[in-house]
This record gives structure tokens, C-alpha cells and sequence, in this order.
């Protein structure tokens, strides 16, 4: 199966595209737009040779082509791992200028002189950015996390099972498991299993705490 003809937006940011000459894409923030011009499609398409720049524009709109053979959510998480990726080299590269400007006049700044300067370059706005796409980001991780483990969960016993190894390790017993993750040598398999264990119970306290503000406003 192909690509479908939608382009998504899974950022908090409306995404507005001069595609080409009296062509202009719309995409709303957290949401999907319908293409009804197959060229378009191929052109957005990843695969597709010769698209660098194309996918490079994408990517820094924050948008991407649905591609049915792959959850959304899935597709959501790279993109944001890209987008950050790349204001992140942005902002470095930036602020690193910016000093080394400073420097040459035998100047340094700090505090909110400092700030003053990111603002003047526009580039509190991208550290914002950065900042919310790293909370997107865990929030997707935790949704592909969470397919991952309802997938494996069919073929392995979630309560004695690590699913960061690959593959996954499924041990005789619960115990069995734990003493595995307690094993010296293990410290960094433990960490990994740990953080899986709370993204993967983020959204179930989440709607907890949800639950417990409705009862007690």
C-alpha cells in the first residue's frame, strides 16, 4: 500500500506552506489535511528521489505525508525528533554567533541582557519550541510505547518480560525478571526498563488524577 493522500500536523504550530506559485497548504495545528492532487502526493513523498529539499521544508513546518503502513503516532515521534533535531542545531549555532560576536569586542552578557538579544533574533521563540516539542515528544514515545507493548503483549507475558532488549526477554517467573534487572552489569537495561514502565503508566495516572479533580473540583 501506498501513501494516503493526507498531510499531517502533529505540533501545537498552524502550518502554513507557499508550496508553489498561487499554491498555498494549510494545515492547522494537531490536524490533517485532505490532498486532491495525486502530484502532489508523489511529491511529498519520502521514497521519492531528488525530494530532499521538499522533505527538508517539511520537516521544518512540522508536517508529513500519512503513510498507512505506519501508526500515526509512530510517524508523529520522528517528526518530532526531526524538527527538534534540527532548532536545536539552529538555536546552538545562533547563540554560539552571537557570542562569538561579543567576543571580537571583548564583551560577554549574561541574564537578561542576554535574553533581550534571543528575543531581538527571534530566538526565545525557538527555544519555546524546542522546549514543547520535548514534551510532544514523550507523549508520542509513551503512545508507541504503548503499541509496542500491546503488539508483543499477545506474544509475550507483560509481568516477566523486558521489552527494551531486542528482542524482548521473557523470563520464567516475575522474580525471575527482577533479579535479572537487580544483576550487576544491568544498571543501564534497568534504567531503560524503568523509564518504558513510566511512559507506559503515564497516560493511566493521568486519567487517575483526571478522574480524581472531576470527584473532588
Amino acid at each position: 500500500m501506498g501513501f494516503a493522500n493526507r498531510l499531517c500536523n502533529p505540533t501545537p504550530w498552524d502550518a502554513q506552506w507557499d508550496y508553489s506559485r498561487g499554491i498555498v497548504l494549510y494545515i492547522p495545528a494537531f490536524s490533517t489535511i485532505e490532498l486532491k492532487d495525486i502530484q502532489m502526493v508523489d511529491d511529498f513523498r519520502p521514497d521519492k528521489a531528488g525530494a530532499e529539499n521538499v522533505q527538508m521544508n517539511m520537516a521544518t513546518l512540522g508536517i508529513f505525508l500519512l503513510d498507512p503502513n505506519k501508526t500515526y503516532d509512530s510517524q508523529a515521534l520522528a517528526l518530532c525528533k526531526s524538527m527538534q533535531a534540527s532548532l536545536t542545531e539552529r538555536f546552538k549555532a545562533s547563540t554560539q554567533n552571537i557570542r562569538n560576536q561579543l567576543a571580537l569586542k571583548n564583551q560577554t552578557i549574561d541574564g537578561e541582557p542576554y535574553e533581550e538579544l534571543l528575543r531581538q533574533h527571534g530566538l526565545d521563540i525557538v527555544r519555546d519550541k524546542i522546549t514543547a516539542l520535548k514534551g510532544l515528544e514523550k507523549q508520542y514515545q509513551a503512545a508507541v510505547d504503548l503499541e509496542i507493548h500491546e503488539a508483543q503483549g499477545e506474544k509475550f507475558d507483560p509481568e516477566r518480560t523486558v521489552f527494551v532488549t531486542d528482542p524482548p526477554r521473557e523470563f520464567p517467573s516475575k522474580a525471575a525478571m527482577l533479579a535479572f534487572l537487580a544483576s550487576k552489569g544491568n544498571e543501564s537495561v534497568r534504567k531503560e526498563h524503568s523509564e518504558w514502565i513510566a511512559r507506559l503508566n503515564a497516560p493511566k495516572k493521568a486519567k487517575e488524577i483526571k478522574g480524581e479533580t472531576a470527584l473532588n473540583p
